[in-house]
């Protein structure tokens, strides 16, 4: 008879991986990726899954760790086929806890009307008050669309939705175990990197130098065309007009550093506090209000300016301000309001 989480005993691999997370040393690479495998296959207790969250949340782990833990995930599930080519997908990884509303969600939307092609990947809130996952909800898309009609969206409306807990049937067990626990773990760092499609090219905001590091090495490994890691010096997880944003550029595996000035592409500074979002139905306001032409200044500056950082990783701007004119126009014309409303008029077919 399968086991699921919570029963059954742990496997002598399993205790090693919790003791070894419990010393000085950080788990081997292949011994946390089997315990994350054991888990999402039903042959791991929750109790000790839990233990395990819980202290690699504490010591962290690093990039080459967390690469092992997704190819195990990864093994667990097939590839979307069939989608068009040249993806992008745009997304911050959390954790800057400066309450913004959902500005990469925005920003998708933005880029799609001018051209780009987005398959945006993401879930509900679990350490915030809004995940890209309750804003789409919010805004009319059905998160459990069939994938057929997602893969016409992305053809019809420049951008699709894949709502984490559909495509990754085995992540949908940890989402629970996530909410009780209530801080962010490694899959957090690793749900950038799980979307379904095959991409062309991502865009991840962090908060912090460390991470600029380390998704920096991760996405090196990646078989990915171009990936730009950025971290605004104002501590969020997205480029905004208040402060320089330092950008990891990957292309075709090389790598180089370079620092965008706002001001340069002329946008004014603006407060913190400007940009702040809440819940679902706030932040459908904000988006609605952006995309409609009804909100400008700093709500408004801010998706501009990472639809265009967006455009440029997609390689449909040739440079970033370039991608400034092209966003402009995206909402300026109505296209990127029009996006939305094709993707919730398909994923509701």
């Amino acid at each position: 008879m399968k086991k699921t989480p919570g029963s059954g005993m742990i496997e002598p691999r399993q205790r090693q991986a919790l003791l070894e997370a419990n010393l000085s040393e950080t788990p081997s690479k292949n011994g946390a990726a089997k315990c994350v495998q054991d888990y999402l296959n039903g042959r791991c207790p929750e109790n000790f899954f839990r233990s395990f969250l819980l202290v690699l949340a504490k010591k962290g782990i690093s990039a080459s760790q967390l690469s092992q833990m997704i190819a195990g995930i990864k093994k667990l599930e097939k590839p979307l086929a069939g989608t068009p080519g040249n993806l992008l997908d745009v997304c911050g990884t959390g954790g800057d806890g400066l309450g913004s509303f959902n500005i990469s969600t925005v920003s998708a939307f933005v880029a799609a009307g001018a051209g780009g092609r987005v398959a945006k990947h993401g879930n509900r809130a679990v350490t915030s008050k809004c995940g890209s996952s309750d804003l789409m909800e919010a805004l009319g898309v059905k998160l459990d669309a069939p994938q057929p009609l997602m893969k016409s969206a992305l053809r019809s409306a420049g951008i699709g939705y894949f709502h984490a807990p559909f495509y990754h049937p085995a992540l949908a067990r940890v989402q629970a175990l996530r909410r009780e626990i209530g801080i962010r773990t490694f899959f957090n760092d690793a749900g950038p990197l799980l979307n379904p499609c095959r991409l062309s090219a991502q865009m991840i905001g962090v908060s912090g130098a460390g991470q600029l590091d380390f998704y920096e090495e991760l996405l090196a490994k990646q078989k990915i065309r171009r990936a730009l890691i950025l971290r605004s010096l104002d501590g969020f997880d997205e480029a905004t007009p208040s402060a320089p944003t330092e950008i990891a550029e990957i292309v075709n595996g090389q790598r180089k550093r370079w620092m965008l000035r706002p001001s340069k592409y002329g946008f004014n500074r603006a407060s913190a506090a400007a940009y702040k979002g809440g819940g679902a139905s706030v932040n459908r306001q904000i988006a609605l209000g952006i995309l409609e032409g009804r909100i400008h200044g700093p709500k408004r500056d801010v998706v501009l300016l990472n639809a265009s950082l967006a455009l440029y990783t997609a390689g449909v701007a040739a440079s970033v301000a370039e991608g400034v004119v092209r966003s402009r126009a995206s909402l300026d014309s109505g296209a990127a309001r029009k996006a939305l409303a094709k993707l919730v008029w398909i994923s509701n077919s």
